[in-house]
């Protein structure tokens, strides 16, 4: 799956990871899973959708919240139960 967004606004700046390198990892990982054949679940943009940044994440904007998580969770389940 896809490295998931963060939220800019309220994300602490001290954290390693650097926000703008989200798109830079998920199009090396897209890149080769497309040259791999491999099925790419998305787990980027559904977190966007319907203002997901503010209804899927905690105040900190890097970690979700439950919702957030149910989300991720019924994708990744979506995608396993697919292959099994």
């Amino acid at each position: 799956g896809t490295l998931t967004p963060l939220n800019e606004d309220s994300y602490k700046k001290t954290i390693v990871r650097a926000i703008k390198d989200i798109d830079r990892y998920n199009d090396a990982a897209n890149e080769v899973m497309v040259r791999n054949e491999i099925e790419i679940n998305d787990l980027y943009n559904p977190l966007l959708e319907n203002d997901g940044l503010k209804i899927n994440y905690q105040r900190d904007g890097g970690h979700l919240n439950k919702r957030g998580s149910d989300l991720i969770a019924k994708l990744v389940a979506e995608k396993m139960l697919k292959y099994a």
